[in-house]
This record gives C-alpha cells, structure tokens and sequence, in this order.
C-alpha cells in the first residue's frame, strides 16, 4: 500500500512532466490533486531547477505496473521510458520505495523494524558492495 507518489525532475518543462506524470495515474479524480513545487540552485555557476509534483494516493489509483516498467525501460533505449526520480512513500510503514533503474531499487525506513520481514525474506537480493553495512544494520536490532 502507498500513501504517496512523488516525481522529481531537473530542468524539465513542468507541463511536459506533469503529461507524463498522468499517463500514469489511473484514478482520473486525482489529476488536479498534484501538488508541485520547484527548487532552484546554483552549481558551477549554472543554474538547475529542479521540479517535485507530489501526489496523494493508493495503489490502486495509478498504474504502477506500467510505471515500474517505464523505470526499468530507461536505459535500455526502450519504450515507454521514465528517467528521473520516482518515490512510492508508505506513510503508515514508513517506507520509501525507490527503483533507481532496470538494475535495482532502495527501501529505506527511519525504522529497522518496517525493513526487518523485507531483509529477512528478500536479504539474498542485496547488492554485494551494500551487504556489510546492511547485514551490520540488522545485526544491531537483536
């Protein structure tokens, strides 16, 4: 279950993005209900803006399978493609779901208990050069 979406995205036209953004989103109710805000910043004395569109919701409101795979797709020069930031936030759980591209993903929790049934389950599927420190983190919560 997911309480949240969050798209982040660096020097994209917003309304481009936000076109994008509702390719995805199957619960038509919840097309104005996203939330946007922008961010600018300064880095070798170029100028980046970067755009959140947060969007309350649950599983069932967006195509998240589609989504998934449109993530997976972006470096492979397939179709269709998503190639910037997507967050799937459980508020309830307190977990963040992000699958960075086809080669993996990030859970992360401010709690070690909400990760602790995925590690247990999933630990095999751990990078090699995260497993120390992930296997150190959970050594320490018994």
């Amino acid at each position: 279950m997911i309480d949240a979406l969050r798209f982040s995205m660096y020097n994209e036209d917003p309304n481009d993005v936000k076109k994008i953004i509702l390719n995805y989103i199957a619960n038509k109710d919840l097309h104005n209900k996203i939330t946007f805000c922008k961010s600018s910043y300064i880095e070798d004395d170029e100028q980046f803006d970067k755009f959140a569109y947060l969007l309350q919701c649950k599983v069932k409101d967006i195509n998240y399978r589609d989504l998934l795979k449109a993530i997976g797709n972006q470096d492979m020069g397939v179709r269709p493609s998503f190639g910037d930031y997507v967050f799937f936030i459980n508020m309830n759980n307190n977990i963040v779901y992000h699958l960075y591209d086809d080669r993996g993903l990030d859970l992360v929790s401010s709690e070690i208990s909400s990760l602790e049934l995925i590690y247990f389950k999933y630990g095999d599927w751990i990078l090699d050069y995260d497993r120390k420190r992930i296997d150190k983190t959970f050594s320490k919560s018994y």
